[in-house]
């Protein structure tokens, strides 16, 4: 029996993984409903939501005064598209502009090259280096850059940070050799252009469904 799919999908209002609950509201007269489900959940699994760590977002990124005020009045963080920084949620940035978008991008780039400067200091074949890269390194990226847009420019940092801690030697491999597989004379390093972009295309079509 083929079940009817109703053309509109109800409208989401609340997401929740493990410990990170997101809940849409569209007024503010809402959040005292919110406070009272929560306290609800908390009586019953003596579990309490941490209010100082809560963030109030703005989806359309615009400044709304009677949001921010009950924000402060509990405690909790206002974000709109004047804020400077990307809200992180499940390791996602939640943005409204390019600034926000890069201050998080250049977060993800430090945390990668300080990673890389510490597993310098193991001197590993090169064999062994390309297995962490793999690995280790560059597997950090794939979860963000799944659905976030990134720049060229971004990409070719990140290309000169695993060359750097890839080959501390000269004369260099090229990047194309280095990606080869092993039996053609390379290290199967994943290229991270390629990588990038086949992540797109895997999650745009999922998205249009």
């Amino acid at each position: 029996m083929r079940q009817r799919i109703p053309p509109t999908p109800p409208p989401i209002k609340l997401l929740n993984y493990a410990d990170d609950l997101e809940v849409f509201l569209s007024h503010p007269r809402e959040w005292d409903i919110l406070m009272d489900l929560l306290q609800c959940y908390g009586a019953a699994s003596n579990a309490k939501v941490n209010l100082n760590k809560t963030i109030l977002m703005s989806l359309s990124g615009k400044h709304y005064l009677e949001w921010e005020q009950l924000a402060d009045t509990f405690g909790a963080q206002w974000h709109d598209a004047h804020s400077s920084e990307a809200v992180r949620y499940l390791g996602y940035p939640l943005y409204h502009n390019e600034d926000q978008l890069s201050l998080f991008m250049a977060s993800v780039k430090i945390k990668v090259l300080r990673h890389a400067n510490i597993l310098k200091e193991r001197r590993l074949s090169l064999r062994g280096a390309s297995t962490v890269v793999n690995s280790i390194l560059l597997s950090r990226l794939w979860h963000v850059l799944r659905v976030t847009p990134v720049s060229e420019q971004w990409l070719k940092e990140m290309k000169s940070i695993v060359l750097s801690f890839l080959t501390p030697f000269w004369p260099k491999p090229s990047w194309d050799t280095l990606c080869l597989p092993r039996k053609y004379g390379g290290v199967g390093i994943v290229n991270v252009m390629d990588q990038s972009q086949a992540l797109h295309f895997v999650y745009l079509p999922t998205t249009s469904l």
